[in-house]
């Protein structure tokens, strides 16, 4: 006669039940297991301070190497993904703005950003240049993202709506006068009223939009700040950076909770407050004041203070950048530091979503020329610029007619009536033939340890040991001028496999309760003699599994029945067993585990 006993448990592969009535075997009994199915979590990766640093090095003569550590953490079969997080979030904590480069045709430097992205069960890092861009127009030909619009046109920020549904800013989207420093230009609507909460914005206008997850800048300048009879806090305007995704506010109040890193300025002879995370969504005052705030008094627009929030090397900086008016003599430029935060390990793979917001009415407050890199991995942008574009001039790509189109940073600091070279000493200088023409003396190399690589899918017999591979040219080579390359503006790692994400192992059923005719001789005996100790193991069945899931399904197709080591009849009130792993070692287990046993 056969008996069948079905088991379950949640506490990682131990079964441990007690019968309502005794169950009585004849003398040689014996047991087989007939089903079993649990989903098991095993070890895939390990991270230590051995394999942990991300290094990037661009071989221009300008950069030293920069490097970032992945997180010290065990990785298993449920949490493997979290790792690509990390890794993303590690190499572009690699990345930073060289401050110091020539400032001559052939220096400067770019924006730039990685992404880790599974594709085809391959593990692919993206690398790729992020122009600074207008936030209402295209670079290019500085015509109006629109809604529904194609290529560059495609809009990037919303405007918040009142009751009546009308936009509650008013955006200039068409003045192409000053080297474009008009264009995105800001205020209240007509009929919008001082107020003192945050209910007059711009916004992404998806929540793919977000801040550059390398090195990235966000800045405006004060074009007209005038003071009014109302309380301070319906003065002035805020720019800021959100954990939040902003994206989905459109006509309520910005709360408190999504400012996590804003620099505002409310009246004229007050100082700039400024948020971070140091002291969470709580205002700050800062020592610096506003110093060329007046349009009406101050009437080049280019020397008016600029608020400015960067993000390099895993670092968000808030500053002001000013220019040094003593005793009426034009100085070059200087940045007042509000804060520098280096994000942690959980902040720093996390979205941030930008953010404008004006309080004052139309008359009192204009903000001048918004600016932002946007990260360009997103879907719609990352193979071909379409949404971005292919440029960081404004009004053009390459050379006109023997006059190079001009960037954001180089039109501020052309002379406009008084002193050249103004902001020479605070702003990067950006390489706008970067964009168009190759760089032979800029080479990327990547620098990652072979066992990371190996996890990832590149090939085993290549990247042996424990050391690191570099990824130089050609692995590396950015590809400009022909815009139909898969991936222009940047370059791709592809794995020539498939992520290691297999488990490879041997789950041994091990009964605790009973004694059985079984033996195991996986032990070694001892003293490096090589000879395997063999000892009495309570084994009922072994079963090999090689799979990707983690989820194991057995059913035994011919049922192995072991002899119980009873010469005489016996009973059983309680039963208990565990899954071992092949070195007999306790599993970690998710969710119900099932077993099926035939019992004669």
């Amino acid at each position: 006669m056969v008996k069948l006993l079905r088991l379950t448990t949640e506490n990682d592969g131990e079964f441990n039940v007690d019968f309502d009535s005794v169950i009585a075997l004849p003398e040689n009994a014996q047991i087989a297991v007939h089903n079993l199915t649990f989903e098991s979590e095993y070890n895939l990766l390990e991270i230590t301070s051995s394999n942990n640093r991300i290094e990037t090095t661009i071989s221009n003569g300008t950069y030293n190497p920069l490097f970032a550590n992945l997180k010290n953490k065990q990785y298993t079969s449920s949490t493997y993904t979290e790792f690509y997080d990390d890794l993303d979030a590690a190499l572009n904590s690699t990345l930073q703005l060289n401050y110091e480069s020539s400032q001559d045709a052939d220096g400067g430097d770019v924006y730039c950003s990685y992404r880790v992205i599974k594709e085809n069960d391959r593990i692919n890092v993206y690398f790729k240049y992020t122009p600074l861009s207008y936030m209402f127009n295209s670079n290019l030909d500085y015509q109006p993202r629109v809604p529904n619009g194609i290529n560059e046109q495609t809009r990037l920020m919303k405007i918040s709506i009142d009751d009546d549904g009308d936009n509650t800013l008013v955006i200039n989207q068409d003045d192409v006068s000053e080297k474009g420093l008009l264009l995105g230009n800001m205020n209240s609507a007509d009929d919008v009223n001082d107020v003192s909460n945050i209910l007059n914005y711009v916004t992404p206008a998806s929540n793919q939009y977000k801040f550059s997850q390398g090195t990235g800048i966000f800045i405006c300048s004060i074009y007209d700040l005038q003071d009014h009879a109302g309380p301070a806090d319906t003065h002035g305007f805020g720019m800021g950076l959100s954990f939040s995704d902003v994206s989905v506010f459109n006509g309520d109040i910005l709360p408190n909770n999504a400012r996590d890193f804003e620099i505002f300025v409310e009246k004229t002879n007050q100082p700039y407050q400024f948020i971070s995370p140091t002291i969470a969504n709580t205002p700050q005052t800062a020592t610096v004041s506003p110093h060329s705030f007046d349009i009406t008094v101050d009437t080049k627009q280019v020397d008016h203070d600029r608020i400015v929030i960067e993000r390099f090397g895993g670092v968000i900086r808030a500053s002001i950048w000013q220019r040094n008016l003593a005793g009426g003599t034009e100085l070059n430029g200087i940045a007042q530091v509000l804060f520098e935060y280096r994000l942690t390990d959980a902040q720093r793979n996390l979205a941030l979503k930008p953010y404008i917001y004006i309080k004052s009415g139309q008359d009192n407050c204009e903000v001048g020329c918004p600016m932002i890199t946007f990260d360009p991995l997103f879907d719609a942008n990352i193979k071909n610029n379409s949404i971005l574009g292919n440029t960081t001039q404004l009004g053009g790509i390459g050379p006109n007619s023997g006059a190079r189109f001009l960037n954001y940073f180089e039109a501020i600091n052309q002379d406009t009536g008084a002193s050249a070279d103004g902001w020479e000493s605070v702003i990067p200088y950006l390489s706008s033939e970067a964009y168009y023409e190759t760089d032979p003396n800029r080479a990327f190399q990547l620098t990652i340890n072979n066992e990371l690589l190996r996890f990832m899918g590149w090939n085993k017999s290549t990247h042996t040991g424990d050391g690191n591979h570099v990824f130089k040219p050609p692995e590396t080579q950015i590809f400009v001028g022909d815009f139909q390359h898969r991936n222009p503006l940047g370059f791709i790692l592809i794995p020539d496999g498939l992520a290691m994400i297999t488990n490879s192992d041997s789950y041994v059923i091990e009964l605790l309760s009973e004694r059985v005719e079984s033996f195991d001789a996986s032990l070694d005996s001892g003293r490096n003699s090589g000879v395997k100790r063999g000892s009495r193991k309570n084994i009922i069945a072994v079963i090999p599994v090689n799979d990707s899931t983690g989820v194991v399904e057995y059913q035994s197709q011919n049922n192995i029945f072991i002899d119980f080591d009873n010469a005489q009849p016996i009973t059983m009130a309680n039963m208990r067993l565990r899954i071992l792993d092949k070195n007999l070692d306790p599993i970690t287990t998710n969710g119900i585990s099932v077993i099926t046993l035939l019992l004669k």
